[in-house]
């Protein structure tokens, strides 16, 4: 019996420590997951910043092309006129 109780005390000062150990990481954890949440909104931000120039990029190329069969379309109705 005395035997039992040593296992059960022995079992239970394990589980304390684990127990210490998991609420000392807590306050870890939760300073990482507000880092990574403070970092992923700027990297979305980032992200998002890129898009925009190239959107904004592909806008000017396609006045461009617009500029230029504008042209050609001109040219071509002026000779079959």
């Amino acid at each position: 019996m005395e035997e039992l109780l040593k296992k059960i005390l022995a079992g239970q000062e394990k589980m304390e420590k684990q127990l210490n150990n998991l609420v000392s990481d807590v306050p870890l954890i939760k300073e990482v997951v507000n880092r990574i949440e403070r970092h992923q909104e700027d990297t979305i931000m980032g992200m998002l910043s890129h898009i925009k120039k190239q959107v904004e990029m592909k806008e000017s190329q396609i006045q461009v092309l617009n500029k230029r069969l504008f042209e050609v379309e001109s040219k071509t109705e002026h000779i079959q006129q």
